[in-house]
């Protein structure tokens, strides 16, 4: 969690390693984040990403094209 002065700081410092993976959501919670319309139907959003993640990681290379789209939007 950082706060959002820092961030075109750590853009800059993850652009020259390719290990790493930067995701800044426009809003929600950390990686624990719950949410969900109904307490018996909670949405897990750091177990969203991980499936999402690796989806795209595994892909063709044309899915990993249009995934990365998808999120720069």
């Amino acid at each position: 969690m950082l706060p959002p002065a820092v961030l075109a700081e750590v853009r800059k410092i993850a652009e020259h390693n390719a290990a790493l993976d930067l995701e800044f959501p426009a809003k929600g919670g950390h990686a624990g984040f719950v949410a969900g319309s109904r307490p018996w139907r909670p949405f897990y959003y750091a177990e969203y990403r991980v499936g999402e993640f690796f989806a795209n990681a595994f892909a063709e290379p044309s899915h990993q094209q249009a995934a990365a789209v998808q999120r720069s939007r």
